[in-house]
Formats: C-alpha cells, sequence, structure tokens
C-alpha cells in the first residue's frame, strides 16, 4: 500500500493509492461512479484532486475493494469481461515485437489483481461445471500472472508466457460467449 500523505493526486497517484489500474479510475471519474469526488481543478495533464478532498474517498475505497475482494463487487459476466480483456490484451502485448516488458509486467499485474475475485467466482452456486472449470482455469493464470508482476517467478518467465497464457484463450472465449447470451 502507497503511504498516503501527498498535497495532490491524479489519476495515477489514486490508482496506486488504491492498488488498481489507472483505467478503471479514470472510468469510474468518467462514470462519477463509486461516490469519487469531483476534481479539485482541471490541469492540461488531466484533473487534479487535493489531499483533503480525495483521502477520505482513497481510505473508504481501499476498506471497500478489501472487503470484496473483487474491484467493483461486478457479477459473473462483468468479471469475465474485465478479465478477457486483460488477457487479450496480454496476448497482443506478448506477439509484439519488440516485445515491451515493461506494458507486459504491467498488464500481468492487473490480471494478477482478478485472481481472488475470479477464484471466489469459480466457487459461485448457479454456475454450469464448464463455466465452473473455466473460471478455475482462468483464476490460476490470474494467480501465475500474479506472482511473475510481484517478482515471485523470475522475469525469465516471461519468456514463456505466450504458451501460457493461449490455452486460457479458449476458456475465456466461451465464458463471453455465455455472458452474451444470459
Amino acid at each position: 500500500m502507497v503511504d498516503l500523505g501527498r498535497r495532490f493526486y491524479g489519476i495515477a497517484e489514486i490508482a496506486q493509492a488504491i492498488g488498481v489500474e489507472r483505467q478503471l479510475v479514470t472510468v469510474w471519474r468518467r462514470r462519477s461512479s463509486h461516490d469519487m469526488p469531483p476534481p479539485d481543478d482541471e490541469l492540461t495533464s488531466g484533473p487534479l484532486w487535493t489531499a483533503a478532498t480525495i483521502e477520505p474517498w482513497i481510505i473508504a475505497t481501499r476498506a471497500r475493494l478489501s472487503n470484496t475482494g473483487n474491484p467493483a463487487g461486478e457479477p459473473v459476466a462483468v468479471l469475465t469481461r474485465r478479465y478477457a480483456r486483460r488477457l487479450f490484451r496480454l496476448l497482443a502485448l506478448l506477439l509484439e515485437e519488440p516485445q515491451n516488458n515493461e506494458a507486459v509486467l504491467s498488464t500481468l499485474s492487473g490480471l494478477g489483481q482478478l485472481h481472488p475475485a475470479m477464484a471466489e467466482a469459480a466457487k459461485a452456486s448457479g454456475l454450469d461445471s464448464s463455466s465452473r472449470r473455466d473460471l478455475a482455469d482462468l483464476a490460476a493464470l490470474a494467480q501465475a500472472a500474479a506472482g511473475v508482476a510481484d517478482g515471485a517467478a523470475p522475469e525469465a518467465d516471461l519468456s514463456g508466457l505466450l504458451d501460457r497464457c493461449l490455452p486460457a484463450a479458449p476458456a475465456a472465449a466461451r465464458l463471453l460467449s455465455r455472458a452474451t447470451t444470459e
């Protein structure tokens, strides 16, 4: 966790303080969701909040996220779409020449953040056994991604990452297909 105590916060600082991706904070702001306070000022570089405005919200949001284990408390279909976007982005990054390891590690981190929610979703009642199995497979990949992103696994694991991610794509596609028909 990042120590609070800054004077000013932008999107990146808020995301870092909460432990989520910048894109998620941007979406919350754009949609005026999660009771996010409006910025105190708008600069060319983006919105700016003072500590007095945003730190209480950061603390409340941290508490809410730690209680749910799921950043937005989403249903399985929404969680699946979030996971699939990150997985497919990771696959695209792994196929780029030259490979941008910083972008790969950032995407791995985002994928790894979904592990607790995916593992919980795999246990949810009301899912057929195929969906449960697919969710469990995706949760296992998210757990492995978190290990690589956190440095628990060596960065050399990036070379074999494509081989580990490709089999997850059909499971994600099946879950996406089911989610759109529900």
